[in-house]
């Protein structure tokens, strides 16, 4: 059966995995968020608060929102060898379940100009008729960005991040796959609280940049 992500619900997800949802929690946020900023990320940061002050993220469409708010942030955590993309596309088997899609945003170690196993991901909640559960989709990204980690590294078991994005308004997810090879394999969330763009970019920043650090090449 092939599902895109854009039709995923937690329904659906609970027939292929087991989920394990372990709610709202301080941490991992709070330690993840003692990153330190140099003063030319604090500048891109304050440049960025300032300019969602000059417009309505809430109002306008979401392209205008992703350019201008959402990718200068996953732009600003790059470290070498490591790079933010957008409509990045994926397509992963869990179990009997093909998932397939393109997440908003990701970051990842680009091959060839492209990143085929990102370890963030981002879902911009999309509004109108046509909106889905960002979580959801959120959780199916997750999912098949952890079988391809897999495939290159060889390990089962995968923790990998990822946030949504509503308007100017983020909200991290730490997803833990064991057992990927298993006919249902058990996915353990953590849910970060809800971080506003206008007042708390830099915490945003700090998240992000201590996702990323771990990812860092080093110089030979």
């Amino acid at each position: 059966m092939r599902l895109l992500f854009t039709q995923l619900t937690l329904d659906t997800l609970s027939t292929f995995v087991t989920l394990r949802d372990q709610g709202l929690r301080n941490e991992p946020w709070e330690t993840l968020a003692r990153a330190e900023l140099t003063p030319e990320e604090q500048r891109v940061v304050a440049h960025v608060s300032a300019d969602l002050r000059r417009y309505q993220p809430s109002l306008v469409n979401e392209a205008t929102v992703f350019a201008r708010s959402i990718f200068p942030l996953l732009v600003l955590a790059e470290v070498e060898g490591v790079q933010a993309m957008a409509d990045v596309a994926m397509s992963a088997q869990i179990g009997e379940v093909e998932l397939a899609g393109t997440a908003d945003g990701a970051i990842g170690r680009p091959i060839a100009g492209e990143i085929h196993a990102p370890f963030l991901v981002v879902v911009e909640a999309k509004r109108g008729v046509e909106s889905v559960s960002p979580v959801a989709q959120l959780y199916g990204e997750l999912l098949a960005a952890a079988r391809l980690n897999a495939k290159e590294t060889g390990a089962s078991a995968q923790r990998l991040y990822g946030c949504y994005t509503v308007a100017d308004n983020w909200t991290f997810i730490e997803m833990t796959v064991d057992d990927l090879n298993a006919a249902r394999p058990t996915v353990t969330v953590i849910t970060s609280p809800e971080l506003n763009e206008k007042v708390e970019a830099a915490t945003i920043a700090k998240v992000l940049k201590s996702i990323v650090a771990p990812h860092r090449r080093l110089s030979a």
